[in-house]
């Protein structure tokens, strides 16, 4: 049987104040997406370069982003809509549903934030992307 997990009830959390570790939902997600991580590439070819092949070192890791697709709240909206425009660097929770309740500590500023009124029999919807910065980190 798979160890695998379900998406339910996993959750995306911003830290309430500067701090505080007070962590709390950030909107009702309807999905939640991280790019994942890359390292960066450092081109260190030369004239002389074995069999004329390029050569490459690693370089920087770039933490990527998250992307959340919700429902839209106006609570939700103003929250973000304020982090946005702060243009500050705030820390989040990535909550998985295990049974651990594995949770990731990162640290970035709200990048992206737009609405989808929808029509007809569909819900208002909002996404928003949360740009990384520095390492994240595993809590639990």
């Amino acid at each position: 049987m798979s160890d695998g997990i379900h998406g339910y009830d996993s959750t995306l959390q911003l830290e309430s104040d500067d701090s505080s570790g007070v962590f709390a939902d950030v909107a009702e997600n309807r999905s939640i997406s991280w790019a994942g991580q890359t390292v960066g590439e450092v081109d260190l070819t030369h004239l002389k370069s074995p069999g004329g092949r390029k050569e490459f070192k690693p370089g920087f890791i770039d933490s990527g982003s998250i992307s959340a697709n919700a429902n839209y709240t106006l609570d939700a909206y103003n929250t973000l809509l304020a982090k946005q425009n702060a243009r500050t660097n705030y820390n989040w929770h990535l909550v998985m549903s295990d049974p651990g309740t594995t949770t990731f500590g990162l640290t970035g500023y709200v990048s992206e934030l737009s609405m989808d009124i929808g029509e007809g029999n569909t819900a208002a919807l909002m996404s928003y992307s949360v740009r990384l910065t520095g390492e994240p980190t595993l809590e639990t």
